[in-house]
């Protein structure tokens, strides 16, 4: 979803100051706002044969009743009237020194966010004010999504995740938050999406109690609010909401990321590219992930479960050989036969379908692995790709001559050429 309402001529009344004083509160109208979408995807069947258009449609996650952030009709008081808001700059003018100002307030109330996070905080923020209005959101949406921001991140502050999280709707409902907000980074115009033909099978296997495996690459810490942008877009809103997601420690530990990581329907392991850092805590973080898995095997045993993972265990980097391109990661054929393990144990039938997603262009990641929290957050306004393959088969993989690992084999082949079809090129 993109939002879309160009002018930014005319600030309503005390929005800005009521949203940022209380995230709770936002009003009715804004919903209207930030509701509107125009444009196309581009669609391809994956053949060659060309695209398709499909007209974009309003943004369907309604905000329930209790759900503090967006389901509020409080309109604003006109006592509390702001002055005209003539351009951009103003706008950003005027977010950035409300926020500074609440940072500030929050710290003397000793509820401030932690002091080494704060630049990454408004170093966020500050891309994330350009590039939103660059993209067409208005000043009166731009506050609204904002304004819950500091609230939320003091409230995380400290949240423990369990094994297998799910995610908060209520009181405030963080899946539809964070959606909205990265929707309005996303350019649906200009995104390339092949393989929508697959989801209704997809949804029918869910329904039919089976279980459905995501064997994807990973590019940007907004990977499950953009696939959730997609599948609403595509009708399959229900998709996006029962998607569980295999999430790395740094999404559940990292202060900026813990807010929209609430949101999500989680399976908390830590990966290999940090699993021996600190090298004290390796053991006891063995010990964790063996509980996720027994937990993912009570998800597998329970059936109906869609689960996203990432089998190269993080995020792809930029190309050394190539300035400005990302490299998909290889596949880790020890994951993907983990997850083929536990499908089998489960007596549920399971379907792996590979999944190519280019969204690193919304959310960069730092060029080399990091080992300490805290890295830098600049967003981009930009359109994405989301490629879904065929389903991968045991029997097809080895079929195809491959012999230990085929799954994983077949499907990263998949991902790789699935990518280049579908990536976005700056």
């Amino acid at each position: 979803m993109r939002f879309f309402c160009p002018s930014v001529a005319v600030c309503m009344a005390s929005l800005a100051m009521h949203l940022c004083e209380n995230g709770s509160q936002v009003s009715a109208f804004l919903l209207q706002s930030v509701g509107r979408t125009r444009g196309t995807f581009r669609l391809s069947d994956g053949s060659g044969d060309g695209e398709t258009s499909l007209p974009l449609r309003r943004h369907s996650h309604k905000l329930r009743v209790g759900d503090s952030i967006l389901s509020s009709t409080a309109q604003p008081s006109s006592k509390d009237a702001l002055p005209a808001i003539s351009s951009p700059d103003e706008a950003k003018k005027f977010i950035m020194m409300t926020i500074q100002q609440k940072i500030q307030k929050a710290e003397e109330s000793g509820k401030g966010i932690p002091s080494k996070y704060i630049n990454q905080l408004m170093g966020f923020i500050d891309s994330y004010v350009d590039e939103t209005l660059r993209g067409g959101q208005s000043f009166e949406g731009l506050v609204g999504l904002l304004g819950p921001l500091l609230p939320v991140l003091q409230m995380s502050q400290n949240f423990q995740f369990n094994r297998v999280h799910r995610a908060v709707r209520e009181p405030t409902d963080l899946y539809a938050w964070g959606n909205a907000l990265f929707a309005s980074l996303v350019d649906m115009k200009s995104s390339k999406i092949e393989g929508d033909s697959h989801l209704k099978t997809i949804s029918d296997a869910l329904q039919a109690g089976e279980n459905v495996v995501l064997l994807s690459n990973h590019q940007s810490e907004a990977d499950p609010q953009v696939m959730s942008i997609l599948l609403d877009q595509l009708g399959f809103s229900h998709l996006g909401e029962q998607l569980i997601c295999v999430a790395g420690h740094r999404v559940t530990s990292d202060p900026l990321s813990v807010p929209f990581s609430m949101g999500r329907n989680l399976v908390c392991i830590h990966s290999k590219k940090h699993i021996d850092n600190p090298p004290e805590m390796k053991a006891e973080k063995q010990r964790q992930n063996l509980e996720s898995m027994q937990a993912l095997q009570d998800l597998f045993t329970t059936g109906g479960a869609l689960i996203w993972v990432a089998p190269s265990g993080g995020r792809d980097r930029p190309d050394p050989e190539a300035p400005g391109e990302f490299k998909v990661d290889p596949y880790d054929p020890k994951s993907v036969q983990m997850f083929r393990v536990m499908a089998k144990k489960s007596k549920k039938n399971c379907h792996f379908y590979p999944l190519a997603l280019c969204t690193h262009h919304i959310l960069p990641p730092p060029a080399t692995v990091n080992k300490d929290l805290g890295e830098e957050r600049r967003v981009r306004f930009s359109p994405v790709g989301f490629a879904l393959g065929p389903e991968v088969t045991e029997e097809a993989a080895e079929a195809g001559g491959k012999g230990k690992g085929a799954v994983a084999e077949t499907a990263q082949e998949w991902v790789m050429q699935g990518y280049e079809r579908v990536k976005i090129v700056s």
